[in-house]
């Protein structure tokens, strides 16, 4: 995304070594610290998404992981099967209470010289358009109609926040597969104290990153990324000493 007015590039960092930083300093503030995924996938200490490896050398921390799609949720299930502390949920983050397809590929139904081969994890969402996009980045549109679906659930954000009791989130992570801004939104920011959010921001278009990064301010907010094409960006609450 280009740079816009309210969004600091981090300094010689990247947004996972923020990330670390910003998670270290909140368990030293909290005896319970907890985090919660939306779209949690993770293959090994060098996952995709930006917290995992901090995360996993700072232990005690509670994590409520969502992901709907079965063999994510199977690796998640390994990896985290003798930890106490970790909740895995089944259900998708939508915008209703109600079953919904979810839409996804195999590494078996692209050519073998597909770009998205092995890539095949990040290509399931709720909005079978988003898969339809990666297929045409990938000169792939031949795929769209092997484009797969299997029922999950979904439950909006309002249910997720009573479900667990929320009122403190100290770390929030959206990653899912552009379906992200319609989650935002959904957001109680007044409500529910989230310390510190990481979201993906590829899928968005320019309005609804001005809405994101608008709001995010509004609620004091300091907001970062690690460069201007970036894929994901970091608003930390402000009092945890990145001022």
């Amino acid at each position: 995304m280009k740079l816009v007015k309210g969004v600091e590039i981090i300094p010689g960092k990247t947004v996972r070594q923020v990330v670390a930083q910003a998670l270290a300093r909140i368990q030293a503030k909290s005896t319970t610290p907890l985090a919660l995924k939306i779209g949690a996938q993770e293959t090994d200490s060098q996952a995709h998404d930006p917290s995992t490896v901090a995360l996993l050398g700072l232990p005690g921390w509670h994590q409520i992981l969502f992901e709907p799609w079965p063999a994510a949720r199977a690796q998640l299930e390994r990896i985290y099967a003798k930890n106490p502390l970790v909740t895995i949920d089944d259900r998708a983050v939508g915008e209703v209470n109600t079953q919904a397809d979810l839409y996804f590929l195999l590494d078996e139904d692209l050519r073998p010289d597909s770009k998205l081969k092995g890539q095949v994890q990040y290509c399931n969402s709720l909005d079978r358009g988003h898969i339809s996009h990666c297929l045409a980045c990938a000169n792939e549109s031949e795929a769209e109609s092997k484009i797969r679906t299997c029922a999950v659930t979904t439950a909006t954000w309002a249910t997720v926040v009573a479900d667990y009791g929320l009122t403190v989130i100290d770390y929030l992570q959206i990653d899912a597969e552009g379906f992200d801004f319609k989650i935002f939104k959904q957001l109680n920011l007044a409500h529910t104290l989230i310390r510190c959010l990481c979201i993906e921001v590829i899928n968005m278009t320019d309005a609804e990153k001005a809405i994101l990064i608008s709001t995010l301010l509004a609620h004091d907010y300091r907001i970062w990324t690690d460069h201007e094409e970036t894929y994901d960006l970091l608003a930390i609450k402000n009092g945890l000493g990145f001022n």
